[in-house]
């Protein structure tokens, strides 16, 4: 399970859920993830956008990671 953390107006707690290829995406904290991700809304909009890359933000301390850090390379490997 994926948590994120978007700080900032708009914002708030949201996780996805991977299992059997489905990717589920819900609002609010998950009691536990595997991968917790934060960041401000103005990152996860460069991010979406393709101006801001994953390695970019998380070199500039724009994204901050905590849990299996394996699943993170992998979500980036993924989705870039």
């Amino acid at each position: 399970m994926l948590a994120f953390e978007l700080l900032g107006d708009g914002g708030g707690h949201f996780h996805l859920t991977l299992c059997e290829g489905l990717v589920t995406g819900l609002s609010g904290a998950p009691e536990t993830s595997d991968l917790h991700i934060r960041l401000d809304v103005t990152t996860w909009r460069e991010l979406n956008d393709g101006s801001l890359t994953a390695p970019e933000a998380f070199l500039r301390r724009r994204v901050q990671l905590s849990g299996d850090l394996r699943l993170a390379v992998k979500l980036h490997l993924l989705i870039g």
